[in-house]
């Protein structure tokens, strides 16, 4: 595109593409770095968006009664969950001679 004004090569016209060419490269610069903020802003209203629409269907949720917190179980209060596992079985068949001499 420089090329195409320049008609004979002095120090002159040199300085002329020179300058064309750093407009052209600030111009398109520009114009990628406003697509870069534009698509930022909108990945960014997308993302409220998201985020109002969870708050609105977790609000709605609990106003139905869903997501109530549950009450404590006998497990959690106890403070050992683990040992109430301990004299469960597997669900096929009976269990390994190794679980028996525990």
């Amino acid at each position: 595109m420089a090329e195409a004004i320049t008609i004979h090569k002095s120090s002159r016209s040199i300085r002329i593409e020179i300058v064309i060419d750093v407009r052209i490269h600030s111009k398109i610069k520009n114009h990628m770095d406003r697509q870069k903020r534009q698509t930022a802003e909108e990945r960014e209203a997308e993302r409220q968006a998201a985020n109002r629409l969870m708050l609105s269907l977790q609000a709605e949720a609990l106003s139905k009664g869903f997501g109530a917190p549950a009450p404590p179980s006998a497990l959690s209060t106890t403070g050992a969950p683990l040992a109430a596992l301990h004299g469960l079985q597997p669900w096929a068949g009976p269990p390994p001679p190794e679980a028996h001499t525990a």
